[in-house]
């Protein structure tokens, strides 16, 4: 079968985060700078957009995640606040019900970026600081770190001194964590023991410097093979890497975009690949027409796993 890519949404500024929500058959993403959140079913080709009220000075929306066991409510961020909304997924009205969480520096003008839900449906989200004097934004380097949020809305500060925290994910047993910090260009790698809620034994795993590698890496995803399949901002591609041996490419998956930002399996099978692109910063002072679609990549041979929603 041959591998083919199409393009699934209209245009966004910068689209992120996607989660494939098996039990409706959609796709949800956010758009960070268009401060939105989008649902998009293949099935009826439906495509419907939402603005999220502001919260904060910094209204930047990073990711989304439905909570389970009840309709239209889901977890968002607006820069340094994780909150909880209801949205019905088809109009442009959205109700923040209430801030389940705040990034923990509160010193420094920080944000969240990806979360993810791990098997006993608890959110791990991780967070950057930034620079914001200057005429362009800089992140500042290893003032970022990962913390996880427990049922009872307390949050467990895991580890600190990373970058520009990203995309994360965990193996099918649920007992290693890979996360991205995407400023080194690292993804790295944790012993995690969910029933005790720790992590230990960082590793790292894939670094794009040790293969020459123009980007970096962005948001991630597992598939049923334990391979993680890797967003290259910057490099305009997909990489499939080998979880059980490091620095090891198993192929790479050109876009006709050189933003990709972060990439979910779903589809009927969960054999469908979708990728968040953004249009925000022409790569080396080009922009492409491209930019800022959500597309979908078919053919691939693999299968993944669909999004886990958060139980609160």
């Amino acid at each position: 079968m041959s591998i083919e890519i199409v393009k699934v949404t209209p245009k966004v500024t910068f689209g992120e985060g996607p989660f494939w929500d098996d039990e409706t058959k959609s796709l949800y993403f956010v758009d960070v700078l268009g401060q939105s959140v989008s649902k998009y079913t293949p099935a009826t080709e439906s495509y419907s957009k939402a603005r999220i009220p502001a919260g904060s000075d910094d209204t930047t929306v990073s990711c989304v995640l439905p909570v389970e066991g009840v309709s239209d409510e889901f977890l968002v961020t607006i820069g340094n606040e994780l909150v909880r909304i209801r949205w019905d997924g088809k109009t442009d009205v959205v109700e923040i019900i209430e801030t389940v969480a705040v990034v923990p520096k509160p010193e420094l003008n920080c944000r969240f970026n990806d979360a993810k839900a791990d098997s006993y449906g608890q959110i791990w989200i991780g967070y950057f600081a930034t620079d914001t004097s200057k005429e362009r934004v800089v992140v500042l380097d290893k003032a970022g770190g990962l913390i996880s949020i427990q049922r009872n809305k307390s949050i467990k500060q895991h580890f600190e001194g990373i970058s520009l925290a990203n995309g994360l994910d965990w193996n099918k047993n649920q007992d290693k964590l890979y996360f991205t910090d995407s400023t080194p260009g690292e993804v790295l790698q944790f012993d995690c023991n969910l029933n005790t809620h720790e992590i230990s034994n960082k590793q790292v795993l894939f670094r794009f410097s040790d293969l020459g590698l123009a980007g970096m890496p962005d948001g991630m995803v597992i598939d049923e093979n334990d391979n993680l399949w890797i967003a290259n901002f910057g490099g305009g591609q997909i990489i499939n890497v080998d979880t059980r041996k490091p620095n090891t490419i198993i192929r790479t998956i050109d876009l006709p975009v050189k933003e990709t930002t972060s990439v979910a399996f779903g589809g009927p099978s969960l054999d469908e690949l979708y990728v968040t692109t953004g249009s925000m910063l022409p790569i080396d002072g080009n922009s492409s027409p491209e930019d800022g679609y959500v597309y979908k990549i078919s053919g691939l041979g693999v299968r993944g796993f669909a999004g886990k929603k958060v139980k609160l």
